[in-house]
């Protein structure tokens, strides 16, 4: 699913209030604008009223913020003393990374994957090949 940009969603509105509230009409128009070969690329109706109807209720088509927790763990601070720990020693484990920087096992752990896009090294067994091997590939 694509994210719309502001002025995307603008136009679609404003196409929509100009067509006499045509969600067709508006669907064409933003796909000639846009140059979108096909309009199943391009919003759906439904969601051509959903802008429309956010439009109407609060006078923009941005999506809200969604509510929850703010991060506490995973600031800008924690992740770049996370990479400045790995910068000094790269082999040193995340278990004691995370208590020599004071940090939970998983925050560091989620630092490393998500934002460094850093991974642990599995070793993959494989079966050594043998002389056979070659020969029965080749038949």
């Amino acid at each position: 699913m694509s994210q719309w940009t502001g002025e995307q969603r603008a136009f679609a509105v404003e196409s929509y209030f100009k067509s006499n509230d045509s969600c067709t009409i508006a669907r064409r128009q933003f796909c000639t604008r846009f140059d979108i070969q096909r309009l199943s690329d391009g919003p759906s109706a439904n969601l051509i009223r959903t802008w429309v109807q956010k439009f109407q209720a609060t006078g923009s088509t941005i999506n809200n913020r969604r509510p929850g927790p703010s991060r506490t763990s995973r600031t800008k601070e924690n992740i770049q003393r996370v990479e400045s720990s790995v910068l000094q020693n790269p082999r040193q484990s995340v278990r004691k990374r995370a208590s020599s920087l004071a940090l939970l096992k998983t925050t560091v752990q989620r630092i490393l994957s998500k934002h460094k896009k850093l991974h642990p090294y599995k070793v993959q067994l494989v079966q050594a090949l043998k002389l056979d091997n070659f020969i029965a590939r080749k038949e």
